[in-house]
């Protein structure tokens, strides 16, 4: 069995270019074949994708400033994201592939 601490210099980024690739061709894949979300559906998942940025920025060893910035912005982000997700769910209760985009986050 190979690990990855004995891989080659070439060996690796042939493994970078076929990752970058994959994911490449599945995004643009999934880009081209969904339909345009409705306006409060995107609303929701960027204030989602949001609160998951800032609460993944948040750590002990930041400034006091810096950890309040971005409480805030939890707050707020979070905040809005479970509102809405809440109202989204009843509003799309009909349609699967919106009800799984929205429940796909966790608050």
């Amino acid at each position: 069995m190979l690990h990855i601490g004995q891989l080659t210099g070439v060996n690796m980024k042939i493994i970078k270019v076929l990752c970058m690739s994959c994911f490449f061709l599945s995004a643009n894949l999934l880009a081209n074949s969904s339909l345009p979300l409705p306006q409060d559906v995107q609303l929701f998942i960027d204030n989602a994708d949001n609160c998951e940025h800032f609460a993944g920025e948040w750590d002990g060893s930041l400034s006091k400033i810096r950890q309040h910035e971005i409480e805030q912005s939890i707050d707020k982000y979070c905040g809005l994201a479970k509102k809405q997700q809440d109202e989204l769910l009843e509003k799309y209760k009909g349609d699967k592939a919106i009800q799984n985009q929205v429940s796909a986050y966790e608050f």
